[in-house]
């Protein structure tokens, strides 16, 4: 991942990872760049008429570079784009910029997925941590076009919600950063562009009372009449 800050059309420097205090007053926001490193310095005022352009970037799984986010802020205090370091921009973030694609959760995911830690900011929910673990895996590795086969056994014990069981699948019959959906239209999609008439799988869960317990009985039923369809058998034990 590959976060870059421009201010009048020239690149400030870049980092690879971002925070943004959602408990900040008003609509302002503290907004860090971490290990923030300088390519053209620069101190961006507070006149009101000053802005930054943010663009997010991460390399897909196919090694194309897809932009993740993009984001624009006025700064309400002079900011020092001077040194290298953590910079803190407190201001605005401008709603003509797609303001609700930032997304901290997937930040937070894709810099897990190239560091295997998170840095000590503020935690976001686990649960917009699965979300958006879902959307990340969608975007980096997209649908899938071909699946494990054979006999595949799952420990239904970890799965507490759908976004357990969607990333278990995803996990079991991709990769560890495979996608097989986040809902059961995306779950059918992935199916049909995976689909091959000579596959078969055997899909395994263990503790399967759980995975009843997580989807009920009626969405389970729709879930193993779609496996099945694609010559993927499900059991529970």
């Amino acid at each position: 991942m590959k976060i870059i800050a421009y201010y009048n059309g020239v690149e400030l420097g870049s980092c690879n990872y971002t925070w943004l205090d959602p408990t900040a007053y008003k609509s302002a926001r503290s907004f860090t760049f971490k290990d923030f490193i300088i390519t053209n310095p620069a101190v961006i005022d507070n006149s009101g008429h000053s802005f930054i352009n943010i663009s997010v970037y991460i390399t897909n799984v196919y090694g194309l570079v897809v932009e993740l986010n993009k984001i624009k802020i006025v700064p309400l205090v002079d900011t020092d784009f001077t040194k290298n370091d953590n910079i803190e921009v407190y201001g605005t973030i401008l709603p003509d910029w797609f303001v609700d694609v930032y997304d901290q959760a997937i930040i937070d995911v894709f810099y897990f997925w190239d560091h295997d830690t998170v840095p000590d900011f503020p935690a976001v929910p686990l649960s917009l941590y699965k979300e958006s673990g879902l959307r990340a895996r969608g975007i980096f590795s997209g649908l899938p076009k071909q699946l494990r086969s054979g006999e595949i056994v799952i420990n239904a014990s970890t799965i507490i919600d759908e976004f357990d069981f969607y990333e278990a699948l995803a996990v079991n019959l991709v990769s560890e950063k495979g996608f097989m959906g986040s809902c059961y239209n995306s779950l059918a999609d992935c199916l049909i562009e995976s689909y091959d008439k000579n596959y078969s799988a055997k899909l395994i869960f263990k503790n399967g009372k759980q995975l009843n317990n997580v989807l009920g009985a009626d969405f389970l039923d729709d879930i193993i009449t779609l496996f099945g369809q694609y010559n993927i058998t499900l059991h529970l034990l």
